[in-house]
């Protein structure tokens, strides 16, 4: 890669290739897949919006991988899906959310759900878990109540369930799969 590309997250797939997130020197959505020899499988960027970062992502058992981030010029959250060669399969806008970040991304065991955490603004900072099906359709959306949220990290336990924890007040929360 360039010196001018920046990383936010990073996957580690079953089969131990390694998938780093971010954005290119122009602004843009940024994905690199490497092999388990370090070597580039592909390296695609993502023109959804003019200044946009991948913050966080996923990949799921068939390849297809989902990453979230945000759009700098609409401050929105996004996630989107690409297939196992990178090429953008859909993109959705995170409901709600307005100076917003997806912070983080996981699929279910199925591979049939994605989790996002997220955290957005309107006056007061917020944090939210949403949960989209492999097509891209909203399941259900949950804010926490909460005043000061940010930056949402989430995992799940061999059963499914969703766990969000913020990095500016010290809660757990639990989502039944």
């Amino acid at each position: 890669t360039t010196g001018t590309d920046r990383f936010f997250g990073n996957y580690v797939d079953a089969s131990d290739n390694i998938y780093a997130f971010g954005y290119d020197n122009s602004g843009t959505c940024l994905i690199i897949k490497y092999d388990t020899t370090g070597a580039v499988t592909w390296k695609n960027t993502f023109n959804l919006a003019t200044g946009c970062s991948c913050y966080s992502g996923t990949v799921d058992s068939s390849g297809n991988v989902y990453a979230g981030g945000y759009f700098s010029g609409a401050t929105k959250g996004f996630l989107m899906k690409t297939n196992s060669s990178g090429t953008v399969t859909w993109t959705r806008s995170l409901s709600g959310t307005s100076e917003g970040q997806c912070s983080d991304a996981i699929v279910d065991s199925t591979g049939s759900n994605v989790y996002v955490g997220f955290s957005w603004s309107s006056g007061t900072r917020r944090s939210g878990v949403a949960k989209y099906n492999s097509s891209g359709t909203i399941q259900w959306q949950r804010q926490l109540n909460i005043t000061s949220g940010n930056a949402m990290r989430i995992t799940r336990d061999s059963s499914d369930n969703v766990y969000a924890i913020s990095d500016d007040e010290n809660y757990v929360v639990k989502y039944n799969s």
